[in-house]
């Protein structure tokens, strides 16, 4: 397959923090078995969930007929073989509809770039396709599948590298703490990430090719409680962020467990209600005000449902300010 050039793209700047991009196995055997399909559409998000992270897609499609009644060896030969590189390429040059102005205001709305945004997106890494070719009447289409991960198009902020010392392991994001009040990335070696649990069922430390995440599964009638040892003094304003997935282990299932954040102090404290993600780690955060030693715990419990239900915890951090006052 042709590599992909990303890091140029002659009417925008040249990327600063793009990751290079490898090989992935797992992705392309996803991509290979939704191509054999011979559907051309792209396959549901849950279709190609892995547990490492969220999966981006990009396809194309090609169709030409043989240029006689009777195919001759060559021709069927050129029609069964495909062009990857002239495939990136148009997906890449639909940056001649992207507008410069679009990079810091970018919502995942904009159409008619998303191929292009997806191929030159810096915190994708992994990259694995699949290719069919199937007849419909007289016409051969050639049938492109490449699943992206950890999947671009969204609307988060990123750090980001440029070399990927080793393929098998999450890149590792240089991320300056020491202004924070508080941050635990899910690395339980870490003192801001000592835990008290109190629930039936074991919170797993997940290591994953994005990067750790705490995660626990219930069944109707089971409460997990997750409360982070360490206490941080604000000093005023201050803003508290995590960042969540809630959602049923079926994709098919409705959300039908309860979290909640619960940030408190010696005076009382504060709850809120933490929506349903379905398949997408999301940003929760809270500004508030106070000067005394804080805590952050998490609520989880599954109350009616038969079916199990899981809570991932990737991160928790605090800071002093006003929520977007700081550049996280």
């Amino acid at each position: 397959m042709a590599k992909e050039t990303r890091s140029k793209s002659g009417t925008l700047p040249e990327a600063a923090d793009m990751l290079q991009m490898v090989w992935d196995d797992e992705l392309a055997a996803i991509a290979q078995k939704w191509a054999d399909n011979c559907e051309f559409q792209h396959d549901c998000p849950e279709c190609r969930m892995v547990e490492s992270f969220r999966v981006g897609q990009n396809i194309a499609r090609d169709t030409s007929s043989c240029p006689s009644k009777e195919c001759s060896k060559q021709e069927k030969k050129k029609l069964y073989k495909p062009d990857w590189k002239n495939v990136i390429r148009r997906h890449y040059d639909e940056v001649k509809d992207f507008k410069k102005d679009w990079i810091m205001s970018y919502d995942g709305k904009f159409t008619g770039v998303g191929h292009f945004t997806q191929v030159v997106w810096s915190r994708s890494w992994r990259v694995g396709c699949g290719y069919t070719v199937y007849k419909v009447a007289d016409k051969y289409n050639k049938f492109y599948v490449c699943n992206y991960g950890p999947g671009g198009n969204v609307q988060v902020d990123y750090p980001g590298l440029c070399k990927m010392k080793d393929p098998k392991k999450a890149p590792t994001y240089p991320r300056k703490t020491d202004d924070l009040l508080f941050f635990c990335d899910a690395v339980p070696e870490t003192k801001a990430c000592a835990l008290q649990v109190n629930s039936t069922r074991k919170l797993e430390n997940k290591v994953t090719l994005s990067g750790n995440y705490y995660t626990i599964k219930l069944r109707k009638g089971q409460v997990a409680n997750i409360t982070f040892k360490k206490e941080f003094s604000p000093k005023g304003d201050f803003c508290v962020r995590i960042i969540y997935r809630k959602t049923a282990s079926k994709a098919e299932v409705p959300d039908q467990s309860d979290a909640e954040i619960e940030i408190f102090n010696g005076n009382g404290v504060i709850q809120k209600k933490l929506k349903t993600t379905k398949l997408e780690f999301l940003p929760y955060q809270i500004s508030l005000n106070w000067k005394t030693k804080t805590k952050v715990s998490i609520i989880f419990s599954v109350k009616s449902s038969k079916r199990s239900h899981i809570f991932d915890l990737k991160e928790v951090l605090a800071h002093d300010g006003k929520c977007g006052t700081k550049d996280i």
